[in-house]
């Protein structure tokens, strides 16, 4: 079996704005980063969900009581041997998804269940490892995937 040439641009860090219309502009700079990688679309769809899911909570809650910096986070992406590593830093108030967000129900039926919920499961069960950190004024995720051979 011939595994595939990845890594071959290495590492990019962006920065982005703290409203929504960002998530296309995120979504656009991963698929970028892994079609330079030779990263396919599997692992490309988990990636983008899961930092979706993760952005859309910087901006949705992270600066409820602080006002929004610019940049309101940032995203480096970086492929190491046949891995992706993610780091995502905001300076929103300190929360940590890995720990502090309530496990989802998932006996009910869907349209019995609260909205939202499930995005940090989708995380911790697609993510090969995750680990979350509260810097003097960062929150930082950290999410590493090993990418399908």
């Amino acid at each position: 079996m011939e595994t595939k040439p990845y890594c071959k641009l290495g590492m990019i860090k962006r920065a982005y704005q703290g409203h929504l219309a960002e998530l296309e502009r995120l979504a656009r700079d991963l698929e970028d980063f892994c079609d330079q990688n030779g990263i396919g679309a599997p692992d490309l769809f988990q990636i983008n969900l899961c930092l979706d899911e993760a952005v859309t909570n910087i901006i949705s809650h992270g600066y409820e009581s602080r006002p929004t910096p610019d940049p309101a986070f940032e995203v480096q992406l970086e492929c190491r041997d046949s891995e992706i590593h993610v780091e995502l830093k905001d300076q929103g108030e300190p929360y940590d998804p890995l720990s502090n967000a309530p496990e989802p129900d998932l006996t009910s039926p869907p349209e019995e269940r609260e909205i939202g919920g499930l995005g940090v499961h989708f995380m911790k069960k697609t993510m090969d490892s995750l680990h979350y950190e509260r810097t003097e004024t960062h929150n930082v995720l950290r999410m590493v995937k090993k990418l399908s051979p």
